[in-house]
């Protein structure tokens, strides 16, 4: 069956920088927010291993005209945006691995192993808020390294908006009120940061795994790309 008969039915907002070429690559999974601890669908790309959040914006009574030629009806905006794996880590770190080193194997649980990251990838991401034992696969919270890798993001922020509270809430987007809290005792941070909901997350966004994906087309920065491939529908 050619693309061209094939109708897409979800629209994805993406950098054209920041996502392969060939859409397929990306492989998408559902985990649990950081924060919320509902069910996010994120997306990783095998080659990169880059892995990206994927948030849903919606409109009552909206859809998608695609190149003159397509009505996709779910009118949702799906914003696919990266997201460093520290932040999906750091739950199971701060909870289990603060004064005693945790094995890998137990750190990577059946969700996160949905990632396909190899150990010595995630060793290397992790090292820059934990002390590491590569020989055995042990990881262990360094607390100055974590406030220092918070703070260099802070820094990071700041420079695009209006100042270091208003960085640190769009980091606090992604961790728990008792790391929040700990943040603003060590890095001296003010203001009453408190929600229930991330800023970013206007509803919870559900993409179908790639077994059971449907057909999705690619808006990137500059372009729209209309891409299709023959798939399987989800049962509602």
């Amino acid at each position: 069956m050619s693309s061209s008969t094939i109708i897409p039915d979800r629209v994805l907002i993406v950098d054209k920088r920041l996502v392969p070429v060939n859409y397929e690559q990306l492989h998408f999974i559902q985990l649990s927010h950081p924060r919320t601890k509902q069910t996010q669908s994120y997306a990783i790309d095998q080659q990169s291993k880059t892995i990206f959040e994927v948030t849903r914006c919606t409109r009552s009574h909206s859809s998608w005209f695609i190149n003159d030629q397509h009505v996709v009806p779910d009118g949702s905006l799906y914003i696919v945006t990266p997201i460093n794996l520290i932040f999906l880590l750091l739950p199971s770190i701060w909870s289990d691995a603060r004064k005693d080193f945790l094995s890998l194997a137990t750190l990577i649980n059946d969700s996160l192993k949905q990632l396909l990251l190899d150990d010595d990838f995630i060793l290397d991401k992790l090292i820059c808020i934990c002390d590491i034992d590569r020989e055995k696969c042990l990881v262990k919270l360094n607390e100055e390294k974590l406030m220092q890798w918070f703070r260099d993001r802070i820094d990071r922020l700041r420079k695009h908006v209006e100042d270091e509270e208003h960085a640190f809430d769009l980091i606090c987007e992604y961790i728990s009120d008792d790391i929040i809290e700990y943040c603003q005792q060590k890095l001296e941070l003010h203001g009453n940061i408190r929600y229930e909901t991330p800023i970013g997350q206007k509803s919870a966004s559900f993409i179908p795994s790639t077994e059971a994906a449907t057909t999705t087309t690619m808006v990137t920065k500059k372009t729209i790309e209309v891409t299709a491939t023959k798939t399987k529908r989800c049962k509602k």
